[in-house]
């Protein structure tokens, strides 16, 4: 998996006990709407709800695991946000042109 750039809207921490007795805790961030988690200390207590990041993970099942995360820079959010933009038009635009198809039927 490339590269996701977006705000974190929350962050859960938990901890508990593995079932061979080993410690942990363990942090869900959710970007964008999607959940990616991490049990590596440094990032999760670095990063807060309301920062712009740039996420690299995978997905590995069902749950994506986060394997690295950097505060975006001007430009990265910048080319974000440009590319949501583009989506929606075109998202709107495909809407436009179905309702139009089915008008002619």
């Amino acid at each position: 998996m490339g590269n996701i750039t977006g705000k974190i809207e929350k962050v859960i921490q938990s901890s508990g006990t593995s079932r061979i007795g080993k410690p942990y805790e363990r942090w869900v961030f959710t970007i964008d709407g999607k959940d990616y988690s991490t049990f590596d200390e440094l990032i999760g207590k670095k990063f807060k709800a309301g920062q712009v990041v740039v996420m690299t993970g995978q997905q590995r099942g069902k749950f994506w695991n986060m394997d690295s995360m950097d505060l975006a820079d001007d430009k990265t959010i910048t080319e974000s946000e440009r590319i949501k933009e583009q989506m929606s038009l075109t998202d709107k635009l495909l809407t436009q042109i179905l309702a139009e198809l089915r008008l002619k039927k």
